[in-house]
């Protein structure tokens, strides 16, 4: 019996982390807004962003104020002076990432 009852206990354990990590997502994606590097900028210049984050790839803005319940802007990096030109046109852009297929091709192929 006592076998059985760490055994449940495992199974509530693990069901209780599940849970916490589902709400866990389930609230960043409420609060967070993936956006072009357009509209990030645009936010900027409006005043709206009050703290900002650099990663390699990303930019992320604290919202001085939620807007429908987000409250943290996402965008991938452009380039500066591409960004530069790309503004003189008034158009949404942003950068996207691919992959870099060759070295699937490569790990594919047989010796």
């Amino acid at each position: 019996m006592e076998r059985r009852a760490q055994f449940n206990l495992a199974y509530l354990l693990f069901a209780l982390i599940a849970m916490l990590a589902v709400q866990q997502w389930w609230q960043r994606s409420q609060t967070v807004e993936v956006v072009p590097y357009s509209e990030f900028e645009k936010l900027l210049a409006e005043h709206r962003i009050d703290e900002v984050v650099i990663s390699d790839q990303r930019i992320t803005g604290k919202l001085k104020s939620a807007e429908g319940g987000k409250t943290v802007a996402v965008a991938n990096l452009v380039p500066p002076d591409l960004a530069e030109r790309l503004s003189k046109y008034d158009v949404k852009y942003t950068l996207r990432r691919e992959q870099d297929r060759g070295d699937v091709r490569r790990r594919g192929r047989r010796r």
